[in-house]
């Protein structure tokens, strides 16, 4: 397999060395014929990702329908395929010469059908070494899509408060406060078995979902976190904090 700057896989294995984040990780494998139908016949939907992919391209989302029946979901495209040997072909032919991986479908929370996630951003302190998390923001897929990215959906961005309120998640004793510590302590968690391997990164950005059930999945890592989610937000003030963090440490 080939390396990449950006390898999915490789942070994977970094995270789930830790066993404190193994409830919080989705099962993700290297893309084979035999271990896809495996997690399919386990799962009944998954996701596949190239390795060194970013912005959400070139996702696909396969489920299986039952009689031997595949929809395969790519952007707002939704194609249906009769047996497995014409479903692998396709998805053979679409991955092309790119390493894939396979990742467990997670039910993500849901605004009008659209599903969103959180993007959490971690900050290192220049002087005491220590991190901090500096901005969390919801990112609501487009409509059709399955995949949160804003520029490839035409998705928006909420703040996380109004988004899980949307959303209807019904939290035990109304304690968001307690939701959002929750994903800043395991985005935390994250970042410090990242960061032991990355010695020189001062910024991750975490892609973080909620299911249904409110759980807290760590869909992926990101190494160079774009900031325009938080531009976007009508208030400004968590994209300046990033924006601004190392100068007001200095």
């Amino acid at each position: 397999m080939a390396y990449f700057v950006n390898n999915k896989w490789k942070k994977y294995s970094i995270l789930k060395e830790n066993e404190a984040l193994h409830s919080h990780l989705p099962d993700t494998r290297k893309f084979s014929e035999s271990t896809l139908w495996d997690i399919v016949d386990k799962e009944s939907k998954v996701i596949l990702k190239p390795s060194g992919g970013f912005k959400g391209r070139n996702i696909y989302k396969l489920s299986s329908l039952g009689d031997d029946k595949y929809e395969i979901h790519y952007k707002d495209r939704k194609d249906l395929f009769i047996g497995r040997d014409q479903t692998y072909a396709y998805l053979e032919e679409k991955m092309g010469s790119r390493n894939y991986l396979i990742q467990s479908y997670i039910s993500l929370l849901k605004i009008n059908q659209s599903p969103l996630d959180i993007r959490v951003i971690v900050q290192k302190c220049e002087d005491s070494g220590l991190w901090i998390v500096t901005g969390k923001v919801a990112k609501l897929a487009g409509d059709g899509f399955f995949v949160t990215n804003n520029g490839l959906s035409g998705g928006t961005t909420l703040p996380i408060e109004k988004a899980i309120h949307e959303s209807l998640l019904v939290i035990p004793d109304n304690n968001l406060n307690s939701l959002l510590s929750e994903i800043d302590r395991i985005t935390l968690l994250a970042t410090d078995s990242l960061g032991r391997y990355y010695k020189k990164q001062r910024i991750f950005g975490f892609d973080i979902g909620l299911d249904t059930h409110g759980h807290i999945w760590i869909i992926e890592a990101n190494l160079r976190p774009s900031m325009s989610h938080f531009y976007k937000l009508k208030d400004k003030t968590m994209y300046w904090k990033i924006k601004n963090f190392h100068k007001n440490k200095k």
